[in-house]
């Protein structure tokens, strides 16, 4: 959910919708009158207020002259890009280095030896004074 109540999953479905329907040059009321809504539902899903059930949304695909799987797929693209993370931490392990140390340390059964290998490392690195700053 989002911070403010909306599911982020309506709320970038309300966005594509929003989009397919500018770009198909209609306004609210056109789309509501010919899907058989309000202009104010539509305001709803695209806002992210409301749910937009599956038959719905079959119905406002048709006038938009576009396959539902259409609107499903820009919607899915919008949510994994918004779930993605950033930041230092995520940048090294898109890497190969990062991968190859993250499944080296996950592969280890001792314990004890993991806590040495991430206490060298800590430790080269306020050495070195690079690398992600402790606490981020």
């Amino acid at each position: 959910m989002l911070s403010s109540g909306l599911d982020a999953v309506d709320a970038a479905m309300g966005k594509t919708l929003r989009k397919y329907r500018k770009a198909a040059g209609l306004s609210q009321a056109e789309l509501g009158a010919a899907v058989g809504v309000s202009f104010q539902q539509i305001q709803k899903y695209e806002t992210g207020d409301n749910r937009v059930s599956i038959s719905r949304l079959f119905r406002i695909a048709e006038r938009l002259e576009v396959e539902p799987v259409t609107l499903v797929a820009d919607t899915q693209r919008q949510v994994s890009r918004a779930a993605e993370p950033t930041g230092p931490r995520s940048a090294f392990l898109a890497t190969g280095e990062g991968v190859r140390a993250l499944d080296a340390l996950a592969a280890l059964k001792d314990t004890d030896l993991v806590e040495a290998l991430i206490e060298l490392a800590e430790a080269a690195r306020n050495r070195d004074g690079s690398g992600i700053a402790e606490g981020s």
